[in-house]
């Protein structure tokens, strides 16, 4: 099986090389409306650790953080603790206090990551009502790992597309013969694990290719 454990730092493609302008549009897609009342910051790790950081200036809410994850961390801990509310994966929504938002000390708050690794995710997890999920739903559950701290989940996307081109370069099969093979996508996972195979299939190529 071909495994990809890759370390998530937002949905961006960019975040990397802009962590910054990154967790900017996660604000923007979170709270559109109050999303000008932030104010990120990247900052050094401490001691190798990731750092995170919250604080005020102003009427602005300052975010502060060594990496991606770190500064949606921060902006998931402004949430928590001073607006009361959470960013939960069943809605995507959140609920918050009047107009304006609370302010955080101007001293500031700081906080050390302790973990280098946040893992999340298994097998199974791409079985189910996953295996059907848009891009639209990816990325509002990409931000929100961002914004737990999670920044090494388990990713199966693409196998089967790998598979069938290796089989069909290397050993003549065709995608016929292929799909006789795959189960179907809400399977996928006990088929990866070599306990079916063929189940519930056949397994479409435009949902291969879409992966």
């Amino acid at each position: 099986a071909v495994w990809l454990l890759f370390a998530v730092l937002l949905a961006s493609a960019h975040a990397e090389r802009d962590p910054v302008a990154a967790v900017s549009a996660l604000i923007a897609r979170v709270l559109p409306q109050q999303a000008n009342m932030f104010v990120l910051q990247l900052v050094p790790q401490q001691q190798g650790q990731d750092v995170m950081g919250i604080a005020s200036s102003g009427q602005q809410i300052v975010l502060q953080g060594s990496s991606g994850v770190s500064l949606a961390s921060a902006f998931n801990w402004y949430l928590n603790d001073f607006c009361n509310t959470t960013y939960d994966w069943n809605t995507y929504t959140v609920d918050l206090p009047a107009i304006p938002l609370p302010l955080p000390p101007t001293t500031g708050l700081t906080r050390t990551r302790f973990a280098k690794w946040s893992y999340y995710m298994n097998v199974c997890t791409y079985g189910y009502s996953l295996a059907f999920v848009s891009w639209d739903y990816w990325v509002k559950h990409i931000d929100w790992m961002a914004m737990n701290g999670i920044n090494m989940p388990l990713a199966f996307v693409g196998q089967e597309a790998v598979m069938l081109r290796t089989f069909m370069d290397l050993y003549n099969l065709t995608v016929a013969d292929m799909q006789s093979f795959f189960s179907g996508a809400a399977f996928l996972p006990w088929y990866r694990m070599g306990n079916i195979q063929g189940w519930g299939g056949p397994l479409s190529l435009s949902w291969i290719q879409n992966r």
